[in-house]
């Protein structure tokens, strides 16, 4: 995984660079801007990640070298813990008295917000993403 993100890092430093070039020609260029600073964005995003990757890569090394003996294996059950052998409990306290209830959190989004979405159709995990566009809320 690292290393896809280190290959995707390469490609988006050489999309900078041409920006770069084109901003030397025309400094001047708002869209040329806006994509620098959204390459910079996800350059940034990407080495976020891979720090992430890298501590635990590099844990699992020193820890074999400095790891102790594995403690002795713990008991299966005990009598003191098990829930057949535990004395019934005092009296369930009273259920807590109902407050007003919170109004929900609105959370509103905009275009060009940077959030973490959730792929649906594939793997189930969270990803970065730029809001591109916002419609009106249902419900």
């Amino acid at each position: 995984m690292s290393a896809q993100l280190e290959e995707e890092r390469k490609q988006y430093e050489e999309q900078i660079d041409i920006v770069i070039t084109s901003l030397k020609d025309d400094p001047g260029n708002a869209e040329l801007l806006a994509l620098q600073e959204e390459l910079v964005q996800m350059i940034k995003l990407i080495d976020d990640s891979l720090a992430e990757f890298k501590p635990k890569a590099s844990a699992p090394k020193t820890a074999t070298k400095t790891a102790s003996p594995p403690p002795p294996p713990e008991e299966k059950w005990s009598r003191e813990n098990h829930p057949a052998f535990k004395k019934t409990a005092a009296p369930a306290p009273p259920p807590p008295v109902e407050e007003k209830e919170a109004e929900p959190l609105v959370i509103t989004y905009q275009v060009n917000d940077n959030v973490m979405a959730k792929w649906v159709t594939g793997d189930k995990g969270f990803y970065p993403a730029r809001i591109t566009a916002v419609t009106e809320a249902q419900g």
